[in-house]
């Protein structure tokens, strides 16, 4: 099943991974000779990806978790280092996105967004540590973000979250830089998945129009975000932040909450960008993709000494 040898014998595991992002950079680690844990709520999405795999050749260990859990992530990582002294690669792919408006929005539903999206990851990354300190393989930690989490596009408490989760990637970075771990974010723009299915058959013609904003005539795949993980994951790559745009790096972040405003009052319930996970149309944002595809990537590096 390899497609390379970069991360062969290495331990690796992945949050959401029996969702279609998560699913994707599951296949994409075990492709590359990694041992994947995949960790998700979902039984039966976490054994489906796990079979794929193992049908492929590959190395996966389905593990329902939740990862809201402390004592259940608690006993994940216990359970891993019996069986293995250390751990290679931790990403971090679960996430809940609500669309209730804001101002009809309950703080329970806030509380599970800001949980499943922010909470989990720091459950995770404190429960996986004391494994990858002990790896000398160039242990790290990637967690998918969104370019909700980078400027106003919608889904308070989601976006929030993500914001939240790249401030914490930035100071993870620099507390344990000097100790050899390496913390990264990927933050996905427009990615259509099972989850969208629904919304798609509601709108038609609703990915065309999206994909029509894009330079490059297309959105994001989990094959793009995969991709961008397994990078930032191998061995030698940076500590800080992958931002992948389809050619205009700058026009996300450009939008004023003016703008915002404005089309809120037009009374539209898809109208504003972001990776759209839920609610939000992200028609008149650019997305992101790998530079293989001829985009336009920065990366911003945390410092660490």
């Amino acid at each position: 099943m390899a497609e390379q040898d970069g991360f062969a014998g290495s331990r690796v595991v992945v949050t959401g991974g029996g969702g279609g992002i998560g699913g994707e950079i599951c296949r994409r680690f075990a492709a590359a000779g990694a041992e994947v844990t995949v960790a998700d709520w979902d039984a039966e999405a976490a054994g489906q990806v796990a079979r794929d795999i193992a049908a492929q050749g590959g190395s996966a260990t389905a593990w329902p978790v939740d990862v809201t859990d402390q004592d259940a992530v608690g006993q994940m990582f216990a359970k891993l280092g019996e069986s293995g002294p250390a751990l290679e690669v931790l990403v971090n792919c679960a996430a809940r996105a609500s669309d209730t408006p804001f101002d009809r929005l309950p703080a329970v539903e806030f509380d599970q967004d800001v949980t499943a999206t922010l909470t989990s990851a720091f459950l995770c990354i404190q429960a996986a540590l004391p494994l990858l300190l002990r790896s000398a393989r160039d242990p790290n930690v990637v967690s998918v973000t969104s370019v909700n989490g980078l400027a106003a596009f919608g889904n308070e408490a989601y976006s929030a979250a993500k914001a939240g989760l790249i401030n914490l990637t930035q100071n993870l970075a620099l507390r344990y830089g000097p100790r050899g771990v390496r913390f990264n974010t990927v933050a996905p723009g427009t990615v259509p998945t099972p989850i969208w299915a629904q919304r798609l058959a509601d709108t038609p013609g609703l990915l065309e129009r999206i994909e029509a904003r894009y330079p490059l005539r297309r959105v994001g795949t989990p094959a793009d975000i995969a991709a961008a993980c397994l990078f930032l994951a191998s061995p030698g790559a940076v500590s800080g932040i992958l931002e992948c745009h389809a050619g205009q790096p700058a026009l996300a972040a450009e939008r004023t909450q003016n703008e915002v405003d404005a089309l809120g009052e037009a009374g539209a319930d898809d109208h504003l960008p972001g990776d759209g996970v839920r609610g939000p149309d992200p028609a008149q944002v650019p997305g992101q993709h790998l530079a293989q595809h001829g985009a336009a990537v920065r990366v911003a590096v945390a410092q660490v000494g």
